[in-house]
């Protein structure tokens, strides 16, 4: 069996690390965005339905972003 040196481990390694943080901070960013426009949508006075649907883009933008990561990480 060959041993893989420290240097080989590194430059498997970094890569990975770099995809891996790249996605955390993009899914991080997006779900901040919509919990704070969840928190906005609360605050101001819309109609019921309007609300609904609101939160129905943001539930539907949520799952998609998710999916997309998952997406982007079996590649």
């Amino acid at each position: 069996m060959e041993k893989i040196t420290s240097r080989e481990r590194l430059s498997y390694a970094l890569p990975e690390v770099k995809d891996a943080l790249k996605w955390i901070l993009s899914s991080g960013t997006a779900t901040y965005f919509l919990a704070e426009l969840l928190k906005f949508i609360n605050e101001i006075s819309l109609p019921v339905w309007a609300v609904l649907l609101a939160y129905v883009i943001i539930n539907t933008l949520s799952f998609g972003i998710k999916k997309f990561i998952q997406g982007q990480e079996s590649k």
